[in-house]
């Protein structure tokens, strides 16, 4: 059975198809209205780069997909897939986020042997990087990224 997954991107304001953008009229100057809103970047873009991860019902990693079995669009209009690879092996970044206080005070030490544990067996050397946040009345940052 073929596993056909739509791969729905809706590309905003910040990432334009360039031929669509580059002959629009400049805009009109703003109201009172647009001013309440955020400021918008507009920029034309050849290429854009979507990360993604496919799980299956069962949440489980689906990892024999290829390029045929996606489709990307823009406003409802098909857009080329220019290069497609899989990542299986990119650096990560962690952030560990522990409770320290005083409600969890009797099972902190198993707290910070299972992160230790958790930090040990996730990460690889050389290649991914953690950093570890406590709280209790104020967040207060223990470990900056590293290795």
């Amino acid at each position: 059975m073929r596993r056909t997954i739509l791969a729905t991107v809706l590309l905003t304001l910040l990432f334009t198809a360039a031929s669509d953008r580059a002959q629009q009229p400049a805009p009109a100057p703003a109201t009172p209205q647009d001013q309440q809103k955020a400021p918008s970047i507009i920029q034309n873009v050849n290429l854009v780069d979507v990360l993604f991860t496919v799980l299956n019902r069962r949440n489980k990693l689906v990892s024999d997909l290829e390029e045929k079995d996606f489709k990307v669009l823009d406003d409802n209009n098909a857009q080329d897939i220019r290069y497609f690879s899989k990542q299986s092996n990119l650096p990560l970044r962690i952030g560990m986020l522990l409770d320290t206080s005083n409600s969890i005070r009797d099972r902190l030490k198993f707290e910070q042997e299972a992160s230790n544990n958790f930090l040990y067996s996730v990460l690889r050397r050389g290649k991914d990087e953690a950093f570890v946040m406590i709280f209790d009345d104020e967040p207060q940052i223990l470990q900056g990224f590293t290795g």
